[in-house]
């Protein structure tokens, strides 16, 4: 395994390994145990929106070498009408975050399962927060 480290998204490429990512978690593709001890992702996004998402504030990840390994996804309240499922989580945020205060929200996080339980959440995060703070 080669070391990981950790970047924000750069290029197609990496945005089409976090979709191959995704789909490989999905709970449909998982077993039982697997839904239960390691949990899934819930939101399909195309490359199109993941792109756009990206321009606007650059997805998060871990790469081993070349190979995406896990991701933070970045959402800005700007695709808050995007995605059917989110759309009542915005609402509550509106409830409570005054619309002059600038937010972000840390979405969809996929780790590989090799690379599980080895502090890849970690390093999202902290990559996130360096970035973005």
């Amino acid at each position: 395994m080669k070391p990981i480290r950790y970047a924000t998204v750069s290029s197609e490429d990496e945005l089409l390994q976090i979709l191959e990512l995704q789909k490989a978690n999905l709970p449909e593709v998982l077993s039982n145990k697997e839904l239960q001890d390691e949990g899934f992702v819930t939101v399909v996004h195309t490359l199109d929106l993941l792109t756009r998402m990206n321009k606007r504030c650059p997805h998060i990840l871990a790469k081993s070498g070349d190979e995406v390994v896990g991701y933070a996804l970045c959402m800005h309240p700007d695709f808050r009408r995007e995605i059917d499922i989110l759309k009542p989580m915005f609402r509550e945020i509106d409830k409570v975050v005054p619309p002059e205060i600038a937010y972000l929200i840390m979405g969809q996080i996929c780790i590989a399962k090799p690379y599980r339980k080895k502090g890849v959440f970690r390093g999202l995060y902290c990559k996130m927060l360096d970035h973005y703070r």
